[in-house]
């Protein structure tokens, strides 16, 4: 007779037991799809993934209102964020071409020949070679000597092969150096055609006899230093199309843009938070960050031998590294990323960084080379 109510105990409690099961595994359901109020990190989308995971990207946006409501905001979010990545990446990827794109690599494949572009592509090159012929330590030809030092900054013991102590090394260094700086060497024709454009790169017989006789692969346009800034301000031209500004974009190499107004950007250099050294501006805003000694998070793309310190911002007319700036922050209000990096260039590519100009609506602090005080010097208002 006693059996019974245990029977009923055991029912009772097995049926509990599942019930819980049940709702816990429900209620978890719910939590995955669930969105609290707040910044969202928007990916891009996975079908898109082999082309959009070299952008080195991330897009943090505000949400707010109610779970559904904040998953179909971000969802929107995404397709204009994922469509404008694919397709960007694509058209300034200067070494891969794609079959439904017309981009950098087109140009540097067909050399000699005249090639049907987007209007945006003609943009950006134009610009590229306006920045080119102010002879201010950037050039959009210089893709093989660029593609040299990336390798170096790249190597597991670049210090062995550094232009420095390694002679061969050197030589290659100064002859494409030579080369970039002749005039006769390049040139790149633009012309505009209705919603199209034409442009046509040529290259001297003697550039290519040096790569050839040097096996080099690289790419001869190359926006270098200036693919990040000029990525993020065309997807952030979508965005705001599309009339999502709540958002802030951020690249690897130290970019981050607000893309509405209503807040603050604050920027420090790397491992340097006094109040001095930082800059903070009102959106819409970009702001940009250098240090000649940290590599990433990966252990490179800096590094340094003899004293002398390697990274992105090469000056084209030497070939080599200024060897001034140690850390600087750029920042600025209603500007592009552009703007903002090429500003970065000519405080890194300058004799006298104290001698450099600014715009109006840029400014700058910066830490010199070998300054023990690490003394903060600034430009623009």
């Amino acid at each position: 007779m006693l059996r019974k109510p245990k029977k009923v105990i055991r029912l009772v409690l097995f049926l509990f037991a599942a019930a819980l099961a049940v709702f816990s595994f429900t209620y978890g359901v719910k939590m995955i799809g669930h969105k609290d109020p707040g910044w969202q990190t928007i990916e891009a989308d996975v079908q898109k993934g082999h082309v959009t995971y070299t952008a080195g990207l991330t897009l943090q946006y505000w949400a707010e209102g109610s779970g559904a409501e904040i998953r179909d905001l971000t969802e929107r979010v995404k397709k204009v964020y994922s469509d404008s990545l694919y397709r960007n990446v694509e058209l300034l990827d200067a070494r891969n071409t794609y079959e439904d794109s017309v981009n950098l690599a087109s140009l540097n494949e067909q050399e000699g020949r005249k090639v049907t572009v987007s209007k945006t592509l003609a943009r950006v090159l134009a610009k590229a070679l306006e920045k080119t012929e102010e002879n201010a330590g950037y050039s959009v030809f210089a893709g093989a000597l660029n593609g040299e030092w990336q390798t170096l900054l790249y190597l597991e013991n670049p210090q062995d092969f550094d232009p420095a102590v390694n002679g061969d090394q050197a030589d290659r260094i100064a002859r494409l150096t030579e080369l970039i700086n002749t005039p006769e060497t390049f040139s790149l024709e633009i012309s505009e055609k209705g919603e199209e454009a034409e442009i046509c790169l040529r290259v001297s017989p003697a550039y290519q006899k040096a790569i050839e006789e040097m096996e080099i692969s690289a790419p001869v346009l190359d926006l270098g230093v200036l693919r990040d800034a000029v990525l993020i301000d065309l997807v952030a031209e979508d965005l705001r199309g599309a009339g999502f500004t709540e958002g802030v974009l951020f690249s690897k190499s130290g970019l981050s843009m607000l893309l509405g107004q209503g807040r603050t950007l604050t920027v420090f250099p790397e491992e340097d938070e006094r109040p001095e050294t930082s800059l903070t501006v009102s959106g819409p805003a970009v702001t940009a960050r250098f240090s000649a000694s940290l590599p990433d998070s990966e252990g490179y793309g800096a590094y340094e031998t003899s004293g002398l310190k390697r990274h992105a911002f090469l000056d084209a007319r030497i070939g080599d590294f200024r060897n001034r700036i140690e850390d600087a922050v750029i920042a600025g209000s209603g500007i592009t990323a552009e703007e903002t990096v090429w500003q970065l260039v000519l405080l890194n590519c300058a004799e006298d960084p104290e001698g450099v100009s600014w715009p109006d609506n840029i400014k700058g602090r910066w830490i010199l080379q070998k300054d023990p005080a690490r003394t903060v010097h600034q430009g623009g208002k």
